[in-house]
């Protein structure tokens, strides 16, 4: 069960505040939230089905496509 909202890091491409950065996290949230509890459970499987949920939302506001690190913390 994912708690809060994911953070994510940006420089040069959002400033902190930017409404932008938290639809993009709230976006990120919400596919995260969708995915099978076995890919859940995986931390490898989760860790690339967020790097490829937020490199998508990224690619719609964008058009760009970084490059992008996931930090997976489990409590």
């Amino acid at each position: 069960q994912l708690r809060g909202t994911p953070r994510i890091s940006a420089p040069g491409m959002f400033e902190s505040d930017d409404r932008e950065l938290t639809r993009v996290a709230g976006e990120l949230g919400e596919a995260l939230a969708d995915l099978p509890r076995a890919t859940r459970r995986d931390d490898a499987a989760l860790a690339e089905a967020a790097r490829a949920a937020l490199r998508r939302a990224l690619g719609k506001r964008l058009q760009k496509r970084p490059l992008v690190d996931v930090h997976l913390l489990r409590v």
